[in-house]
Order: structure tokens, then sequence, then C-alpha cells
């Protein structure tokens, strides 16, 4: 489903995919595949402050938690910061 918003520059549709993927791969145990996806959530970026927080600690999160179970990964992530 993801490829048929992929590329489209719907930002708030790909972010929400990814965010339920995320989550959906982080209860079904793949940690890899969760950080993937809460990656490329951040990366779309357009949501509010307050939303890209929560987004930003349920990234760390699983991190923390890929790293207490010691899951290899390696999140890459492409960050654009706003400026004021």
């Amino acid at each position: 489903m993801l490829g048929v918003y992929a590329g489209r520059q719907w930002s708030f549709i790909e972010e929400h995919l990814h965010e339920v993927l995320g989550r959906t791969a982080r209860e079904g145990g793949n940690l890899d595949a969760a950080l993937a996806h809460y990656g490329a959530m951040l990366a779309c970026g357009g949501a509010p402050p307050a939303w890209q927080a929560q987004r930003l600690r349920t990234f760390l999160d699983t991190v923390q938690q890929a790293a207490l179970q010691q899951v290899p990964f390696s999140p890459s992530v492409s960050l654009s910061f706003p400026t004021y």
C-alpha cells in the first residue's frame, strides 16, 4: 500500500502509513522494520511540533528497546529541521 502513495508528496498520508506500519512491526516484534518505518515517518515532516516530538519519542523508545534486546539495526534517518 505504501508504494501507491510514495513519491506523490502526500506527506500526511505517507507519515500516517509509516506510523501504522511501524507500530504494527513493533507490536509484532520486528524492531528493525519498526525503526525503518519510524525513521521514514520522521523524515516526512509537515506535522505540528507536538506531533513531531511524540513521534521522535516513539522512535527513540524503539531504539532503546532494540538495544536492550540486542537487535542488530542500522537506522538511517535524514531529518530536516525547521528554521525560525
